[in-house]
């Protein structure tokens, strides 16, 4: 629409020349209308085209051609109904043409060039023919060759300007184009950095000059549009302590061609501190040289104070759990956390040193529970006995103890005879925490105690030593946690030290070691270890049997699973008594506190055995006559208070025979009182043969005997009868010869019987019965057996008597004997 409007200007311009020719006299009136009425016509349709839009279905909407040729046809005409005055219409075709110089090509141009030349040469043939009077020949040629030339010229030259125009305007657009894309990027990199808070910056260290982008300044806490910042403003923002540090970290960048990345400090205007983070990369021109630098930088205030804090947390942190670690580290207990999985998370270092061979937590950090137990095996952690030779039973009982923590805490013997009280329980995210205590002092204190006080009580209730003596090694075992013990006392006959008792927990292999054990036999000057306890007087500790040279029975030890051992002396006074030996199922180093123990409690041991001999002495000199070790009058009367309780209660009857030596005094004048204890003795044995285990012999004293017969018959007749046989039994035995030393002896002996029950008299009115029948046997002249005189037994007396006749007359026949006969001396 504007190169129409352009085109009606021009038009108006033209009929304007068309009314000057027409007042000039050149452009007669009727031509004046219609050029003017085909003008005003072409501009109406035109209009009428571009108002309407149907130019822009046209390939060139400005219609040059169209409007171009509609003129010219319109100049021809004015041309040649012109009188005079064409050159003014030829500058108009000029014009004309010069119109669609700047937009049509060359081809174009030199054929409306072609057009005009060719028209313009029709309307002078036209003219020359039919109005030569209006026509200057030589002029208008001359003006049709200035065309000639002025037009290919002005066509080429045009067409050139118009397509270097076209080539500008594509190029332009082109440019616009690309205008708008950097502006729309532009835009977006603004928003882009305003979202993300990064700034860019761009230094050219030649020029000195820095651009920087919007957001850069607004991190700077400064408005672009009023403030425009250079290298001096910009290190006057830095902080003080940061300037020569970022003078730094630029130098490596514009002199060795290095990027870069730092922190710095930014003061704002209002004297906020924010820390900013800059990156930035060199440009290297082909000298290696640095042109320029580029880079971005963000404000990261919110994330340093967050660093800051998280730092001081974990300054914090570090230092709370290195507290912790040290406090924990500092207790005497062994403090151990594991986490769901069963993890070591943290110990101190008594926990390592107790399970492991390691002395910190670093060492053992990760380690799972089971590979712990495994490690404190293999340091020598003692095993239950109920899992002796099941190791892996007993890893498994660990762990399940560990991981179901019992309510109260249990203890854990470690190697070395160390104890561990072991409290733990479940944390809530699913691990475990517990202490153990180290309670050996604690426990051997106890144990050894416990130990020495069992010891005591069995050696006050025990009656000999053989009763006490298994039970003794049991209790030192068991506090000790021995697998077995013997006690060895020499046999004063051979001279050898043999096993006198012993105990073992009850395992195979230690039974069978200590049947081996017991059947040998040391010398009490041999080099083992029970050799060494009886010739020394004190304690020996064997604290690993493989490495003892001397230990005899090493071999069969080490089979049966035992790697230590101890004895110590069961002393009397100065002088050995015996040796107790108890064997280890782990190498253990000498305990000295419990040497001294057992020193004490071989002492102790040795006092009981002196104090059991004493006390059987004295029982002995108290209730057994000293000769004949029969039991004496005292022992007598309560047997017999006894018997006379136990027959009442059997409805048994029992007898009293009291037997008393003839003619002992004459023997002891004539023989003297050693022959005469000799004789004694004799009778002594002679008496125990012809009784039972439940018969009683004693001493009465001088050479007066008493046999209490027990159990006898239920009737009385029976009773009677049963204590006949025995008493004529005892007479007849009496009766054979003595051997007394260099010299044969015979002698007979007087007996006196009595029946009793639990109806019967007292204890002593037995004796007096029982003493005044033997008297009944002496006055019927001796070596006789006679019964209390009751209805019932004097019919035995009576038996007795004829009975005795009858031997009387014998040894009448042969002499008498009643007198000791000695054979003469070889």
């Amino acid at each position: 629409m504007r190169r129409f409007l352009m085109a009606v200007a021009t038009s108006w311009l033209v009929i304007g020349l068309m009314l000057a020719s027409y007042l000039g006299g050149d452009l007669p009136k009727a031509a004046l209308f219609q050029c003017v009425a085909m003008i005003l016509l072409a501009d109406a349709f035109f209009y009428s085209v571009f108002r309407s839009r149907l130019n822009l279905r046209c390939r060139d909407p400005n219609l040059t051609i169209e409007q171009m040729v509609t003129s010219i046809v319109v100049m021809m005409y004015a041309m040649y109904a012109a009188n005079e005055g064409r050159a003014v219409f030829l500058w108009v075709l000029l014009m004309i043409f010069l119109f669609g110089v700047l937009q049509l090509t060359i081809r174009t141009l030199l054929a409306f060039a072609a057009g005009i030349l060719l028209g313009y040469g029709a309307v002078i043939a036209l003219l020359w023919r039919g109005r030569p009077e209006t026509l200057n020949v030589v002029q208008e040629l001359l003006q049709w060759c200035a065309l000639a030339i002025t037009l290919p010229w002005f066509a080429v030259m045009g067409g050139f300007i118009s397509g270097l125009r076209k080539k500008l305007h594509k190029r332009n657009e082109e440019l616009q184009g690309l205008l708008q894309r950097v502006q729309a990027s532009e835009t977006g990199l603004a928003q882009a950095q305003r979202i993300a808070g990064l700034g860019g910056w761009t230094f050219d260290p030649v020029q000195r000059s820095i651009i920087l982008s919007a957001e850069t300044y607004r991190l700077f806490g400064l408005d672009p549009s009023r403030v425009a910042l250079f290298g001096k403003e910009i290190l006057d923002l830095l902080h003080p302590q940061d300037r020569q540090r970022y003078i730094d970290m630029l130098r490596p960048a514009l002199y060795e061609g290095l990027a870069f990345d730092g922190k710095f400090r930014i003061v704002w205007p209002n004297g906020e501190v924010h820390w900013m983070h800059t990156m930035g990369e060199p440009v290297i021109d082909e000298q290696r040289c640095t042109t320029l630098l580029r880079g971005t930088i963000r404000d990261i205030t919110e994330q340093h104070l967050l660093q800051e804090k998280l730092r001081l947390e974990a300054e914090q942190a570090a230092s709370a759990r290195a507290n912790l670690v040290d406090a924990i580290d500092s207790l005497s207990d062994a403090f151990g956390l594991f986490d769901a999985d069963d993890r070591l998370v943290m110990c101190n270092s008594q926990y390592a040193r107790h399970f492991t061979d390691f002395d910190d937590f670093e060492s053992i950090a990760g380690m799972r529970f089971e590979d712990l137990v495994r490690l404190s095996l293999a340091k020598g952690e003692v095993i239950e006995p109920a899992f002796r030779g099941h190791v892996e039973d007993w890893i498994k009982e660990r762990i399940r103890r560990h991981r179901n923590p019992p309510a109260e805490p249990h203890e854990l013997q470690l190697s070395h005879a160390r104890w561990l009280k072991i409290s733990e329980q479940r944390t809530r995210s699913g691990g475990i925490v517990g202490v153990r205590r180290d309670i050996s002092v604690q426990k051997q204190l106890e144990q050894r105690q416990a130990m020495e006080y069992s010891v005591t009580a069995l050696l006050a209730e025990a009656k000999t030593l053989r009763d006490a003596a298994p039970k003794i090694i049991q209790t030192i075992c068991m506090a000790l946690g021995a697998d077995g013990g013997a006690f060895w006392n020499l046999d004063k006959q051979e001279q050898l030290l043999r096993c006198y008792a012993s105990w073992s927990t009850g395992t195979p292999a230690m039974r069978q070691f200590l049947a081996l054990s017991c059947q040998q036999s040391y010398m009490p000057d041999s080099n083992g270890l029970i050799g060494r306890v009886w010739r020394s007087g004190a304690p020996v500790w064997v604290a690993d049997i493989a490495l003892e040279s001397g230990f005899l029975r090493a071999e069969i030890a080490l089979k049966s699973g035992l790697h230590g051992a101890f004895a110590f002396p069961v002393s009397i006074g100065s002088g050995p008594y015996g040796v107790m030996e108890f064997y280890l199922p782990d190498a253990r180093p000498c305990e000295p506190a419990l040497m001294e123990l057992t020193r004490a409690i071989g002492s102790q041991i040795g006092q009981f055995i002196a104090r059991k001999t004493a006390e059987e002495e004295i029982r002995q000199l108290a209730f057994y006559d000293p000769l004949t070790s029969l039991p004496n009058r005292r022992l007598l009367s309560d047997r017999l208070h006894r018997a006379l309780a136990a027959s009442a209660r059997s409805k048994r009857h029992g007898a009293l025979l009291f037997i008393d030596l003839d003619n002992f005094k004459t023997i002891n004048d004539t023989l003297g009182h050693g022959k005469g204890d000799l004789l004694l003795q004799q009778v002594a044995a002679r008496l125990i043969s012809c009784v039972r285990k439940v018969d009683t012999v004693g001493r009465q004293g001088g050479d007066e005997f008493v046999v209490m017969l027990m159990d006898l018959s239920e009737t009385a007749p029976q009773a009677l009868l049963q204590a006949q046989t025995i008493g004529e039994k005892i007479r007849a035995a009496l009766n054979q010869p003595y051997d007394l030393a260099s010299s044969v002896l015979y002698n007979s002996a007087s007996i006196g019987a009595t029946l009793f029950d639990g109806y019967s008299a007292s204890s002593e009115n037995l004796l007096k019965q029982a003493d005044q029948a033997m008297y009944q046997a002496k006055a019927v002249g001796r070596n006789a057996l006679r019964f209390f005189e009751t209805a019932l037994q004097s019919a035995a007396n009576l038996h007795a008597r004829r009975e005795a006749d009858t031997k009387d007359q014998a040894q009448s026949k042969l002499g008498s004997r009643d007198l000791p006969m000695t054979p003469p001396l070889d």
